[in-house]
């Protein structure tokens, strides 16, 4: 009984450290696309070409990149603490 009881608690810490690995993952992404854009956004203020077609072409790839992270970003915590709580 006991030790059943304590394979229970290392279970639910090492999911804890599952999830919490997972999020600074998620947030680690986030943090990623956001500098993706303003690396995009500077490479088109330095650009000179004419050309229609530049590095520009990427942002709103970028752009969707960052909302879906920040989504499932906040799904994560969500059913983080949700997991928790039962």
């Amino acid at each position: 009984m006991q030790v059943t009881r304590s394979l229970d608690e290392i279970s639910r810490r090492l999911e804890n450290v599952r999830q919490a690995n997972a999020l600074v993952f998620l947030l680690f992404g986030v943090d990623l696309t956001v500098e993706m854009i303003a690396v995009i956004r500077t490479i088109g203020y330095m650009s000179m070409s004419l050309s229609g077609a530049t590095v520009g072409i990427f942002g709103p790839l970028v752009t969707f990149a960052l909302f879906a992270l920040v989504v499932f970003t906040f799904l994560h915590i969500f059913q983080w603490v949700v997991t928790a709580k039962l």
